[in-house]
């Protein structure tokens, strides 16, 4: 492994993946919507990125906005989220402040972000160089074989977009999408406790939800969000998006987004 690591380059079978497609409900149309892919890497590949996962985790953790909640030790995750988010919505209600949320979801976002970008950030944060090059060079490789009913149907180059099934791969979306979070944070748009502690945002992966004061202010958090998401390579998946504004600790309305992707 580390012969790999210094030479920077690795025979192709490393980085070939099986997808096995695997049909959600057998009443419907064999349609694409109705496949779940489970995907499977290889062995010595899964050991590999796992032990380059666990390197640059301790290094990346300096440069990590605080509320990404995808990666890291001694976090609760997703609980950690629903905790703060419920302590939010109780703190409105109590106060009887405004408060205007907005709740993100991104259309594939796993197959979606940019390689370039996410190799940016890597040198961004300071990532060694031989673990750059080998990571580029991987990614120029990913490839997997798409299967239904044990029978490959065809081989896919992975040419945006992240792995799925290594420890690798959900650090390297998490380290893509840290920026957006530290512009979130610096924009100073947020709910304010009556303590003074603010909360801007909430990230889990590629689940985001916004928090701030008014209408103004939540409008301009989700048009920072796309503008970024779109220049990553990423777009919202309205259907799943909304917006939420409460005044005087009540709900007035819930509504979708209408933003499109920019061309």
């Amino acid at each position: 492994m580390n012969q790999l690591l210094r030479d920077g380059t690795h025979p192709e079978w490393l980085t070939q993946g099986r997808a096995v497609l695997i049909m959600k409900d057998p009443e419907k149309e064999p349609i694409q919507s109705n496949y779940r892919p489970i995907t499977c890497l290889c062995t010595t590949w899964k050991a590999l990125s796992g032990i380059i996962a666990a390197k640059m985790s301790k290094h990346v953790a300096q440069y990590m906005s605080k509320a990404p909640k995808g990666i890291g030790s001694n976090t609760r995750g997703v609980k950690h989220q629903l905790l703060v988010d419920g302590t939010v919505a109780r703190d409105c209600k109590r106060r009887q402040t405004n408060l205007c949320t907005a709740w993100i979801d991104y259309k594939k976002a796993y197959d979606s972000m940019l390689h370039t970008w996410i190799l940016e950030c890597l040198e961004l944060y300071k990532i060694n160089r031989n673990l750059r090059t080998f990571i580029q060079n991987s990614m120029e490789m990913w490839k997997t074989t798409l299967e239904a009913n044990s029978k490959p149907i065809a081989q896919v180059n992975i040419r945006c977009g992240i792995y799925q099934g290594d420890a690798l791969s959900p650090l390297l979306f998490c380290i893509g999408l840290n920026p957006l979070s530290q512009i979130i944070t610096k924009s100073r748009y947020a709910y304010q406790f009556r303590s003074g502690a603010t909360i801007s945002h909430l990230l889990y992966m590629d689940d985001i939800k916004l928090y701030a004061r008014n209408e103004r202010e939540i409008d301009s958090l989700i048009h920072t969000t796309r503008i970024y998401s779109n220049d990553v390579g990423m777009s919202f998946g309205l259907d799943k998006c909304g917006r939420m504004v409460s005044k005087k600790g009540k709900m007035i309305r819930t509504e979708g987004l209408t933003y499109q992707r920019a061309t």
